[in-house]
């Protein structure tokens, strides 16, 4: 019979821990570029050429900033990303062993025996060898479901800040046909005075008169649609940004002095600045993360091996409790074999896409 000294025990585990660095989850395959392309070193991001732009007019730029602060698609997006980042913490620390310390005192009385016994030890409670690389892949979901909330976030914030800054120039825009749809009224109104007068004198007809009343109704239902379309615009600025934008035109605006040209991009953009696109990282991730939700489903049909152990010492008096004779100690490990689950396991890999049988039962 072998002795089941520490040292065996040790060995073992470390026997285990190193078939532990596999997993099943099928290998992501990036694309081959086929055409050789320019580097992409020296070309600048495209991403901040609307930065650029922006910033030379700075009440879009105050307003893109507020938005940034306090636009409320934008939080949330942020708070997902906390949320994937924390979930990712859970699976990093499943791969760890769960130990805690524990301490008790229980009086039993039998017949006129009264007795005391206390005890104190520190508890492996559970942990499992990841021998088939189940907790890494849910380990590894959780890092690019992580990563595909930051990358979400990012596109929600580039969205937003072309929203507002496009926004805010709508609003200049319908201000602009506001304020010349005003005008026309006013001068709608004043040749109509003229008219007038010349009706009295006899120097014009009715038919003039009336063709003049005409314009003037038609100038002031231009004004009022021109008002209410730059009253609809402001109000969707201040939904985007997530507060009252102050009211107000700039007269040395941009968009009054036609100073914001289209800006010229660099000649030779290779094609890996497709990859920086935030929505294209996203569905990177999401694939990837697919991938370990694979292996995760695969790894639920094989064995799952848990240790379980405990040392410490009992005693029957508090002054004893850690004296010479009073230690003891406890190694549990435990083999789970999946022998019927009612085809859960079958199901869960399914889902994924990757069960031999899906397509034959579909």
């Amino acid at each position: 019979m072998p002795t089941w000294s520490g040292s065996w025990w040790l060995r073992r585990l470390t026997l285990l821990l190193g078939c532990a660095a596999c997993t099943l989850s099928p290998a992501a395959l990036k694309p081959v570029v086929l055409l050789p392309v320019p580097d992409s070193a020296s070309v600048p991001d495209l991403t901040e050429l609307l930065w650029s732009d922006i910033r030379r007019d700075s009440v879009a730029m105050a307003i893109v900033r507020t938005a940034l602060t306090e636009n409320r698609d934008l939080r949330i997006a942020m708070l997902r990303v906390e949320q994937a980042r924390q979930q990712y913490r859970i699976r990093t620390g499943a791969l760890l062993p769960a130990i805690d310390a524990t301490s008790s005192i229980a009086w039993t009385e039998g017949g006129s025996r009264e007795q005391t016994s206390l005890s104190g030890s520190v508890d492996l409670v559970s942990w499992e060898v990841d021998l088939f690389g189940r907790l890494r892949s849910e380990r590894t979901q959780a890092a690019e479901q992580y990563l595909s909330s930051e990358a979400t976030q990012r596109a929600t914030r580039l969205s937003l800040i072309t929203n507002a800054a496009t926004q805010y120039y709508a609003v200049l825009r319908a201000e602009s046909q506001r304020q010349l749809a005003e005008r026309t009224l006013a001068v709608r109104l004043d040749l109509l005075e003229l008219i007038r007068a010349l009706v009295r004198v006899g120097q014009t007809s009715e038919l003039d008169l009336r063709s003049s009343e005409a314009q003037v109704q038609q100038a002031r239902i231009t004004a009022l649609t021109a008002a209410r379309e730059a009253e609809l615009a402001r109000n969707a600025l201040d939904v985007l940004v997530g507060q009252p934008v102050p009211r107000g035109t700039p007269s040395d605006s941009l968009f009054w002095t036609a100073a914001l040209t289209p800006r010229a991009l660099p000649r030779a953009i290779p094609s890996e600045m497709l990859l920086r696109r935030p929505d294209l990282a996203r569905a990177e991730h999401d694939l990837l993360a697919a991938h370990a939700d694979i292996g995760s489903a695969r790894a639920a049909f094989f064995p799952r091996i848990l240790l379980t152990g405990s040392t410490g010492s009992s005693s029957g008096s508090l002054q004893a409790l850690f004296g010479a004779g009073t230690g003891v100690w406890s190694f549990v490990p435990r083999v789970s074999v999946p022998l019927f689950r009612g085809s859960q396991n079958r199901a869960n890999l399914a889902r994924t896409g990757r069960c031999p049988d899906h397509a034959r039962q579909l």
